[in-house]
C-alpha cells in the first residue's frame, strides 16, 4: 500500500503528501490481522489492495501464498513478501496450514480421467541442480503436454525423475 499511495501522491502533485497511518483489523483466511493503511493530507487516497471500508482480506491471499510457494519460495520468503506487500505477521505454521489445502487439489487433479486420445503429445524437460543429501545432483521434471481433438492443450502429467548413481 506504500507503493500505492507514493504514485497517487505523485499523479496528483498538488501539494498532496503523506499523512500518518491508520488502524485496521481485516479478516483473512489465515486470521483477524492489524494493518495500518497509509492516509493523505487531503483525504483522496482510495487504496485497490484493501480497499476502504472493507473488511476482508479473503481468497486473494490464499492464492498468492500458494503461487509463491508452487514458484519454490520457502515458508520464510513467503513470510516475508506477505510483510513487505501487507504489514502482515503470519507464522510458518499458519502459511503450512494455507499450502497443505493445496495438496487434495494435486491429487484430485492427478487422479482425473484423461481423454482416450491425444493427436500430437510433446515432452519437455527442465533441469535442476539440487542438494540432496548434502550434495548437490541434477535432477530432471518432465512435463507431458497433450493436444486434445477439441484443439485444446492439456498438461497430461509432470513427472520428477533423477538420474541413478552408476
Amino acid at each position: 500500500m506504500d507503493g500505492e499511495i507514493e504514485a497517487h501522491i505523485e499523479e496528483e502533485g498538488d501539494g498532496n503528501r503523506r499523512n500518518g497511518k491508520g488502524r485496521k483489523q481485516i479478516k483473512t483466511s489465515i486470521g483477524a490481522v492489524d494493518i495500518n493503511p497509509p492516509r493523505d493530507r487531503n483525504g483522496t487516497f482510495e487504496p485497490e489492495l484493501i480497499a476502504k471500508r472493507h473488511k476482508t482480506l479473503g481468497v486473494d491471499l490464499d492464492r498468492q501464498i500458494i503461487g509463491l510457494y508452487a514458484r519454490g519460495a520457502s515458508y520464510s520468503d513467503i513470510r516475508d513478501h506477505l510483510m513487505d506487500m501487507y504489514g502482515l505477521e503470519a507464522s510458518t505454521a499458519t502459511i503450512s496450514r494455507v499450502t497443505d489445502k493445496i495438496l487434495p487439489l494435486v491429487q484430485e487433479w492427478r487422479s482425473r480421467p484423461l481423454e482416450r486420445v491425444y493427436p500430437f503429445v510433446w515432452l519437455d524437460a527442465i533441469h535442476y541442480k539440487v542438494r540432496h543429501e548434502g550434495r548437490v545432483i541434477n535432477r530432471a521434471v518432465y512435463c507431458i503436454i497433450g493436444l486434445t481433438q477439441e484443439g485444446y492443450k492439456e498438461t497430461i502429467r509432470h513427472v520428477y525423475w533423477r538420474k541413478r548413481r552408476c
